[in-house]
């Protein structure tokens, strides 16, 4: 894997354990973010180590979702727990989730193209 994978999948993980420690008081989210974060990491070991790639297309597809629902809800609660008051639009969660997971859309579009590549 190229370095900047390592960086990227570093920060990831520092940006999960803070979640986890701003968030400690609510029940069971570090099994969410866990579990979102160990999903990513599928992600990028599934693009890069094709032989690992799972044979049945909804798993990938499941974690998918997964990581867009659940980075969703933690974008959401995070921008009211820094800004209380403040109603949080969808631009602002779109843009934000688009800036931060780029090079994992980027990864999670390659992983999908691994399943019709042998169809085409």
């Amino acid at each position: 894997m190229p370095i900047w994978v390592y960086i990227y999948l570093a920060i990831l993980t520092i940006s999960s354990l803070y979640s986890i420690k701003i968030f400690r008081a609510i029940p069971f989210f570090w099994i969410g973010e866990t579990l979102a974060l160990s999903f990513v990491y599928a992600f990028f070991i599934f693009s890069y180590y094709p032989e690992k790639l799972p044979h049945f297309f909804v798993y990938p597809m499941l974690m998918a979702m997964y990581v867009v629902y659940w980075e969703h809800w933690v974008y959401k609660n995070f921008f009211a727990f820094l800004m209380p008051g403040h109603i949080v639009t969808s631009k602002e969660l779109i843009t934000t989730m688009l800036i931060t997971f780029f090079p994992l859309v980027y990864i999670v579009i390659d992983v999908f193209m691994l399943y019709i590549k042998p169809v085409l």
